[in-house]
Parts: C-alpha cells; structure tokens; sequence
C-alpha cells in the first residue's frame, strides 16, 4: 500500500467515527428529552423515618388524619421498610385530576413541612418492603 492510500484510509475512519460519535449523541439528547416530555404521571412518598428512636407518630397521625378527612379516595400503598416503624405512604399514579393533584401534593408538602423525620420525594419508585 503507497503512503497517499493508507492516508485516505485513516482519514476516512477518523471521520466515519467522528460522525458515528455526533449522531449516537444527538440520538441520546432526544430521547432523554422525550422522556422528560412524555412523563405525565404523577407519583408522591411520603416517608416517615427514623434515625434512632422510632419515627414521629405525631406527624404520621396529623396526616392519617388529614388523607382520611380530605382524600379519602386515594389508594395508597403503606410500605413497611424499618425496625423502628418506618414506613411509606407509596401513592401511585394519583387518580385525581391535574388541578387537585397538584393541590394534594402542594397540601401534603405544607403539612408535612413542619414536622421532623418525614421526607416526600415526587415521580421515584417506591421502596421496596422489609422481608420478615
């Protein structure tokens, strides 16, 4: 092989990957933007935990009390994960409208705000239980 024909090859493939490497990463930024675009869901935790000591049982029955009195149609999943009784109102694709479940997480968040022990976090999966 004469030196202008290897040239032309390593030119030719220094290219070809510099192409293959721009268009696999506009592919990734487009689906990441669809992903972020199409989730509609809606899914909210309400974690009541405990660093030692056991969790705030105030809290968890000010919000019992609040679900009970405003949201008692709500289906949740109480997820047992703790030897202190940590547990996690697991609610899963909210079955409300847009308006009231944007309201019921906005309530959740006030209420809860002035309690310690207890995290919400939005759109993550649930935890899974404790194994007995």
């Amino acid at each position: 092989m004469s030196y202008i024909t290897k040239n032309i090859i390593i030119t030719t493939s220094i290219l070809f990957l510099g192409i293959s490497v721009f268009a696999s990463c506009a592919t990734t930024k487009e689906v990441g933007k669809e992903s972020i675009s199409v989730t509609s869901t809606h899914h909210l935790t309400v974690s009541f935990f405990s660093p030692g000591g056991g969790i705030n049982e105030k809290a968890k029955a000010v919000y019992d009390t609040f679900l009970k009195e405003n949201y008692s149609e709500l289906k949740f999943d109480e997820i047992r994960w703790g030897r202190e009784g940590e547990v996690d109102y697991c609610f899963q694709n909210i079955a409300l409208s847009e308006d009231k479940t944007t309201l019921f997480i906005q309530e959740t968040k006030e209420l809860m705000a002035k309690f310690d022990k207890v995290n919400i976090t939005e759109n993550e999966p649930c935890r899974e239980g404790r194994i007995k």
